[in-house]
């Protein structure tokens, strides 16, 4: 009996191994000649007043106090060649936060970004759509005096220090990080744009804030993340190559793939031995 399980589990191993092949080959480097972006929409539609620069790279909305309006930016980086299922530097975003009057802020910005690539030597044009989630904070803080100094932020931090040394930072989130807008198909798979977070110093993290009357910058990470196969062939130009893309369900892992081999084979050798 042992010398049969060590059989099957030998059988189970070989597939797995197979198997780990397999998604090797799922890994493909992608031609980006360059990265653009512009601002396609702000929330709430009705809310932030004297609104400039949608459909541009560069947007900012409020009535300012002092100085001039907040606003975003964002400036495309990539480029060269880039392997998928692997982060690389989307480009640069951008948050200039000054003072502005209460009630013409925004609560979130759409970013349009559209990649060029170079697939089997035909130019082709990905889009995707990413939405930022926008905390304007009351300046002054929670339980502040009446000179409006002292107080917590809403970072957690005190009011006249740190990052609020100016007044209560302001807060950018990064609120969906996949989009699949438009996909493309590279040697019979399909992939997406999918944003990863925001980069510093070699820091990773998913949102940021700003000091009042400073501009905050950091990098927007991405990747080209697989989808699964396609029905058909694989087609440079188009999105879904010759069919209807396949559903790729969540990767099962090394010894799941193991145990159902294993448990094929038992199944088989008592089936044998009824018969």
């Amino acid at each position: 009996m042992r010398s049969k399980l060590n059989g099957v589990f030998a059988f189970a191993a070989a597939a797995a191994i197979t198997l780990g092949s397999f998604g090797t080959v799922q890994a493909a480097v992608v031609d980006v000649s360059g990265v653009s972006g512009t601002w396609t929409a702000l929330e709430p539609p009705q809310g932030p007043t004297n609104v400039t620069g949608i459909g541009t790279n560069s947007v900012s909305w409020g009535t300012p106090q002092r100085r001039q309006q907040s606003g975003y930016s964002f400036v495309g980086a990539a480029a060269g060649q880039i392997e998928t299922g692997v982060d690389f530097n989307l480009g640069t975003f951008n948050h200039n936060n000054f003072v502005i009057n209460i009630g013409t802020s925004i609560t979130g910005a759409g970013l349009g970004v559209a990649v060029n690539l170079l697939i089997g030597g035909v130019e082709r044009v990905v889009s995707a759509g990413f939405n930022f989630a926008h905390l304007e904070t009351n300046n002054a803080g929670e339980g502040s005096g009446r000179r409006g100094s002292g107080g917590s932020c809403a970072n957690g931090g005190a009011n006249g220090s740190g990052v609020n040394v100016s007044g209560c930072a302001d807060r950018v989130t990064i609120l969906d990080n996949k989009s699949s807008d438009q996909s493309f198909v590279l040697d019979g798979f399909q992939y997406i744009l999918e944003i990863t977070g925001f980069i510093r110093d070699g820091i990773a993290f998913s949102e940021f804030w700003t000091e009042e009357n400073k501009a905050n910058s950091a990098i927007l990470r991405a990747r080209f993340t697989l989808v699964g196969p396609t029905a058909g062939e694989p087609n440079p130009g188009g999105g879904g190559g010759g069919g209807d893309p396949i559903p790729s369900p969540v990767p099962l892992p090394a010894a799941g793939w193991m145990i159902l081999a294993a448990l094929g084979v038992l199944a088989a050798t008592r089936a044998r031995r009824k018969a």
